[in-house]
């Protein structure tokens, strides 16, 4: 098949290529792009777990604790999750607390985890 008859099936099925979609289908896809990287980490999709699980706000010390890592280290996967969305920090002095930044968030993971066999 050549590449034009693709895209004219393609079209025809109402797809269309990355480059064709507008700025808000752009917008949406990128934003996903960026939470699918934020949970390309063992540790993170970890603390998405354990986060959905407590249903609650969570101290940064006891994650670090329960993850055996750095509170620097931890820091740095929070910085990540924080900016793709997926969790939402709470300073109260000098400790922080984490939870997930939404009930949906929480749902997609759920659906993500069964999806793939956790």
């Amino acid at each position: 098949m050549t590449r034009q008859h693709s895209r004219e099936v393609d079209r025809q099925a109402g797809l269309t290529s990355p480059a064709g979609l507008d700025s808000t289908e752009k917008s949406a896809l990128e934003v996903q792009a960026e939470a699918c990287k934020a949970l390309g980490h063992p540790i993170r999709l970890f603390l998405m777990g354990y986060l959905d699980r407590r249903g609650e706000e969570v101290g940064s010390t006891e994650l670090a604790l329960l993850l055996g890592i750095s509170r620097a280290s931890f820091s740095q996967h929070l910085t990540k999750m924080t900016a793709a969305g997926l969790v939402i920090p709470r300073r109260a002095g000098k400790q922080v607390f984490v939870r997930i930044a939404s009930s949906r968030i929480g749902q997609a993971y759920r659906r993500m985890a069964q999806a793939l066999g956790e």
